[in-house]
């Protein structure tokens, strides 16, 4: 059923281009490297770029199956096979057990809870279970299109750019009202511990613009630097940043060439580089 599904969103180009989590050919480093460049282009065109980091919470916990399966049918996931999902997310159970050892011998003491029937989330360490999230999350491009995004599985990355700084503000509370609805709408939850902001701009930048920006009425918090999927980003995004990624590909090419250096000829190396 995942190859079949896969298939599917493939051949119909389904799942969002920004989405770089579980897909072929894409990564943490094409997160980071698309990240980076928007920032960089923003600046050299003198753009004003707010990025706002939000963690979601128990991404496959909470996923709600009614949801999920409007969205599947929607991408033509319909009939039988829809079926075969509801099925498949209908009625799974879990229950906690415990195994300790008594203090004063060595026998063992098995403590077993009463089930509990999930009404919310996926199979944890599935296959599809990653696939399910990525087509749950997918329409949040089609809900918020004032802000340019990055996505990598629960993690989004939200930069909004803008030449005047008088209008950012507007456009900072507009994005974030889309925003609030849509993870409302589709019951997930925001880490609001997690999230952070921060306002990119050039050495050369006295006053950088910093406006307000607030989720559920709780105000989100800037930083002169944070971390996104690994990599350390300041507000002024520095050239070691992409010799970073330039190192992390080179990297996963050499390890591919060592790989197959015994199975495969030297033309046929070059040929799959390139």
């Amino acid at each position: 059923m995942y190859n079949r599904l896969t298939i599917s969103l493939n051949k119909h180009n389904i799942i969002t281009k920004v989405q770089n989590g579980f897909r072929e050919q894409k990564s943490t480093t094409t997160a980071i490297q698309s990240f980076i460049e928007r920032i960089q282009e923003a600046q050299d065109n003198g753009l004003q770029a707010i990025g706002i980091f939000f963690d979601l919470m128990k991404v496959y916990d909470i996923l709600n199956h009614r949801v999920l399966l409007d969205k599947l049918y929607s991408y033509g996931v319909r009939g039988n096979v829809n079926s075969w999902f509801k099925s498949y997310l209908t009625d799974q159970k879990q229950f906690v057990e415990i195994n300790q050892s008594g203090h004063i011998n060595s026998k063992q003491h098995k403590y077993i809870s009463s089930c509990k029937v999930l009404k919310r989330r996926v199979p944890r360490g599935s296959v599809l279970g990653p696939l399910l999230f990525l087509i749950h999350t997918n329409d949040l491009t089609l809900n918020v299109q004032d802000g340019q995004l990055v996505l990598f599985a629960g993690y989004i990355n939200l930069l909004i750019i803008e030449r005047d700084g008088n209008v950012i503000q507007h456009k900072v509370n507009e994005v974030m009202k889309k925003l609030e609805y849509w993870i409302q709408k589709i019951n997930l939850i925001i880490n609001i511990g997690k999230t952070v902001a921060m306002s990119y701009h050039t050495k050369q930048s006295r006053f950088p613009v910093r406006p307000k920006i607030t989720y559920r009425n709780t105000d989100i918090a800037y930083k002169s630097d944070t971390k996104f999927l690994g990599i350390h980003i300041t507000e002024n995004p520095k050239l070691t940043t992409q010799i970073h990624i330039l190192r992390l590909q080179l990297s996963k090419v050499c390890y591919i060439i060592k790989s197959v250096q015994g199975i495969m000829g030297l033309g046929m190396i070059r040929s799959s580089y390139h």
